[in-house]
């Protein structure tokens, strides 16, 4: 069998939609956009737009983890509310976040805190466990 005619195979399964194809040969096959554009015998430019044209058609729905996110939106509310050039909100325990993957997230604010604390960047106090952070300006 030949590359056309696997093309020809591939449009007819998915109803010779190529948004369809696209789709599914990126979100679920798994394949690099660069893969899916060789493979449906397209370019790479005419693979993001069907992608994007998935995700407006609601063929495609990207959601996100909000529990994963929600000390992303916290520190950006923190940012905005005090003015504060960068912020960092810290997971309350260690295995909060992404256990598997073997990060050590309790490890890396604390590595932070000591390294704001002896260049004198900012001043802390510590409370319920917690510590406040701030800097003066």
């Amino acid at each position: 069998m030949t590359n056309s005619d696997n093309r020809l195979t591939g449009r007819l399964m998915f109803g010779n939609d190529p948004v369809l194809q696209a789709a599914w040969l990126y979100y679920q096959s798994g394949l690099s956009q660069t893969e899916v554009a060789d493979m449906m015998g397209i370019s790479r430019v005419t693979v993001v737009k069907y992608l994007q044209t998935a995700r407006e058609n609601g063929v495609v729905h990207i959601s996100l983890d909000m529990a994963r996110y929600s000390r992303i939106d916290m520190a950006l509310s923190l940012k905005k509310k005090f003015n504060l050039t960068n912020v960092l909100v810290v997971p309350d325990s260690p295995v909060a976040e992404a256990p598997a993957a073997g990060k050590t997230w309790h490890r890396r604010p604390g590595c932070i805190l000591v390294r704001c604390l002896k260049t004198g960047m900012c001043s802390a106090w510590p409370g319920d466990g917690q510590f406040t952070i701030w800097r003066s300006v």
